[in-house]
């Protein structure tokens, strides 16, 4: 039998690989280093407490070693 672990609870350590993320959307089809721009220009526009709002995180879950 394998044991699974999963953390439940929503912190991050240093052992565990995460990815924050900020979805966009545009209303129109746009060259990938021109959205960059945009995007890049709408962060800097941003206070921190909107940013926090505004980020998503996504956490791996560690398994230790199964015996």
């Amino acid at each position: 039998m394998i044991d699974v672990y999963i953390n439940p609870i929503p912190y991050i350590d240093m052992a565990k690989k995460f990815e924050m993320r900020l979805g966009v959307t545009f209303d129109e089809v746009i060259e990938v280093e021109k959205a960059k721009e945009r995007v890049a220009e709408y962060i800097l526009g941003l206070s921190k407490e909107e940013l926090i709002k505004a980020l998503s995180c996504t956490m791996f879950p560690v398994y230790p070693d199964s015996k």
